[in-house]
């Protein structure tokens, strides 16, 4: 696509979500796709003045030409911000990929597909105890993935795979000694799934899991499905 392409000339609906989209998505990644923070602090401003103009004028009945005249100048103040925004920040910058760009509700600058295959490197994981008795779970690329270091995901992936075991108790021996259930060899039969875009997920446990020892792998997933190799297991204590 061409940078002269006007992704901002649609309906003040449509716009409105366009606009919120992408401040939303560049304002939570800020670090990861390297955006000077001033600058988004810069366009929230004109947001701020855009939505509080918008919200008086979306019926047109209960709002007057003066309102709706003031409309008009921050839509086209917060456009001359976006494009300029779009073009420097999104579509120059070498830490976001077509999927970054698409997220934030745009059209991908490339013109030409990449034959995506199977994610080569592993997530690097790490937990952290959330509101009991949920976990966080922290994912990362590989400090040497193709791509720019500090994005939580490599080029390609667009999802993290968890697979989770809970090492409940067994039934009590002729001794009265009690064993824990011990992880598969293969995550493929962990028996419990759970994926997502973005770092941390949350996974949710059942208070009566809390205190046991639970095991996970993780893997990348592209987004026409390719999976990785799942990572080596780890092991955390459910809260």
């Amino acid at each position: 696509m061409s940078d002269s392409t006007d992704q901002f000339g649609g309906p003040d609906e449509t716009y409105d979500t366009l606009v919120n989209q992408i401040m939303e998505e560049v304002t939570d990644n800020a670090a990861d796709w390297d955006i000077d923070t001033t600058v988004i602090a810069a366009g929230a401003t004109l947001l701020i003045a855009w939505s509080k103009i918008y919200a008086i004028t979306k019926k047109k009945t209960k709002s007057n030409t003066t309102q709706r005249d003031k409309k008009d100048i921050a839509r086209a103040n917060l456009s001359k911000w976006m494009r300029k925004f779009v073009k420097v920040w999104i579509y120059a910058n070498d830490s976001m990929d077509d999927g970054d760009v698409s997220d934030c509700g745009l059209k991908p600058h490339k013109t030409t597909k990449t034959k995506i295959g199977k994610p080569a490197t592993v997530p690097l994981m790490a937990m952290q105890a959330g509101n009991p008795p949920n976990v966080k779970s922290f994912y990362r690329q590989q400090p040497d993935a193709k791509g720019v270091k500090k994005r939580g995901k490599p080029e390609g992936a667009a999802r993290v795979e968890t697979a989770i075991f809970i090492c409940t108790p067994l039934p009590p021996d002729a001794q009265g000694v009690i064993a824990f259930a011990v992880p598969p060899d293969s995550a493929d039969d962990y028996g419990r799934i759970e994926d997502g875009t973005r770092t941390p997920m949350i996974l949710v446990f059942n208070s009566k899991y809390s205190g046991l020892l639970f095991y996970s792998c993780s893997r990348w997933v592209t987004a026409t499905g390719i999976k990785g190799d799942w990572s080596a297991p780890q092991s955390f204590r459910i809260p």
